[in-house]
């Protein structure tokens, strides 16, 4: 299983304070923000791409694998 990790310190290391604004400057929807960052849905490499865009980041940087 694919985790997403570390989004909040990254995002505070980048200026940016709240989840909808990194949404907005990823060109999401707050929602899928939310739906990322509590599991309950997958991120598609498309939506690793905006993050990392939005966030001047690796995809290794909030990415973690975990056996299930």
């Amino acid at each position: 299983m694919i985790n997403i990790e570390r989004i909040d310190a990254i995002m505070a290391q980048r200026g940016i304070k709240y989840r909808k604004d990194l949404a907005e400057k990823a060109g999401l929807q707050p929602h899928q923000i939310s739906n990322l960052l509590n599991g309950i849905i997958a991120p598609s490499l498309r939506t690793v791409d905006r993050i990392c865009t939005a966030l001047e980041c690796q995809p290794g940087d909030f990415l973690r694998h975990r056996a299930d």
